[in-house]
Order: C-alpha cells, then sequence, then structure tokens
C-alpha cells in the first residue's frame, strides 16, 4: 500500500502539538509543523508533529517561511532512525488558505499522496477552523480536496 492510498488517522498530540506551534506566529508570521507518521495498510498514523527550526521572512511582496536544508537533513535522519516518513506538511497563511506558486515550487512534503494542509488566520482558530484547506499530492501536482480537513484526518481517540 502507497501513501496515495491511506486514510489519515492523526493522534491527538499530534493536533495539540500543530495548534500549539499556531502560536509561534503570533499572528504575525506563518508557521511550518511537518507531520510523520507510518502506513499501516490501507492507514497512515500521523504520530508525530515536527516543528523545525524555520526562518519566517516579511517583504513588500507578502510573507513567507523557510526551512533551511540542514534542519531538513536532521530531519530526514530523525525520521529515518525512528523508521517514520514524512507524511504532511501543515502551514499557516496570514488570511485566506490557499496553495501558493511558492508553496507549490518549495514544498517539504514530496511523496506522492502525501498533504499540504494550508490554515488561514495564522491558525488562530486551530487546525480543524474554517477555511482550512487540504491538498494532496498526486502525479507531481497539489490537487485541492472537496472534503473538509475532519473527513481526510481523523483524530485517534485518546486511550
Amino acid at each position: 500500500m502507497t501513501l496515495h492510498d491511506c486514510r489519515f488517522l492523526a493522534s491527538p498530540s499530534v493536533i495539540a502539538t500543530t495548534n500549539g506551534a499556531f502560536r509561534l506566529g503570533r499572528d504575525r508570521y506563518e508557521v511550518m509543523v511537518l507531520w510523520a507518521g507510518q502506513v499501516e495498510g490501507s492507514v497512515c498514523r500521523v504520530v508525530q508533529a515536527l516543528v523545525p527550526r524555520q526562518t519566517t521572512w516579511k517583504t513588500n511582496a507578502g510573507l513567507c517561511v523557510e526551512v533551511d536544508g540542514n534542519e531538513l537533513f536532521n530531519v530526514n535522519r530523525a525520521l529515518y532512525s525512528a523508521r517514520q516518513v514524512l507524511v504532511a506538511q501543515v502551514h499557516t497563511h496570514p488570511t485566506e488558505a490557499f496553495h501558493s506558486q511558492t508553496d507549490d515550487r518549495y514544498c517539504i512534503a514530496t511523496t506522492a499522496g502525501a498533504l499540504s494542509i494550508v490554515v488561514p488566520s495564522f491558525g488562530r482558530f486551530g487546525l480543524f477552523g474554517p477555511g482550512v484547506k487540504a491538498y494532496r499530492l498526486h502525479a507531481g501536482a497539489w490537487r485541492l480536496l472537496s472534503a473538509p480537513l475532519a473527513s481526510i484526518v481523523e483524530v485517534e481517540p485518546w486511550h
């Protein structure tokens, strides 16, 4: 089974870490969170949310967030050691959620079937708040998913 065919099941701690990371932007800067997990049959279990070291930029053209090559190397090494794969990238935008040309060109999650989740309003209303958009990588292009995020990413019940 490939990542492309999986449904996503995230642990509550992944959701909490992701929502907590949004506060790092303090309603002024974009924030990037990476989700790691394991494919088990037709399910992708998202077991870890990573907040990589990142640089945020505020320019006349807008905002962006950058994770440098050394940090990506460290993330990949940690995922390999944990026998996990990068399954999604989640980042905030200042206003509405959309996949920009920068998001398309400089994506971090590059495996077919990976998710790219864009959260509006700097994540102020959380991962499952209004206006969140989810995209899935298919044949090298990000495709907008029409279903709400809650039907794409299920939250695993507390044990």
